[in-house]
């Protein structure tokens, strides 16, 4: 437990941090890719504006998920990980992911592309 929760924090992993995971994910693996750049651009470019940085924001990715297909669907992660000490209940990473995904789907709709979001993913295959 000492080694693991050490870990954590140094990480900013949970309990200690907020991550938010989006996935998309499409039978197209050009366009998939193609959006997960446009996607973590934009998230880049809302972090920037509103003076945001690490250690309080971090943006890794976007990456080929661990498990890049499943049934015939390409996937990529972009993780989000937040200091609690910045948001603590999650509400402003979660205004701004929907934020994101309001302008990204204003700016570069694609009914193929399917994004998913979650709050502290208990797994990140």
């Amino acid at each position: 437990y000492e080694e693991e929760i050490a870990y954590r924090r140094e990480l900013m992993y949970p309990p200690f941090g907020r991550l938010m995971l989006i996935q998309l994910k499409s039978e197209d693996e050009k366009k998939v890719v193609e959006q997960s750049f446009r996607f973590c651009d934009i998230l880049r470019r809302e972090v920037e504006e509103r003076k945001w940085s690490a250690p309080s924001i971090e943006i890794l990715g976007p990456v080929a998920a661990p498990i890049l297909r499943i049934r015939n669907a390409w996937r990529w992660h972009i993780l989000l990980k937040v200091s609690k000490g910045f948001d603590k209940s999650g509400a402003t990473t979660r205004e701004l992911v929907k934020k994101v995904l309001s302008v990204s789907q204003a700016e570069h709709r694609d009914s193929k592309i399917q994004i998913h979001m979650e709050a502290d993913p208990y797994s990140l295959l």
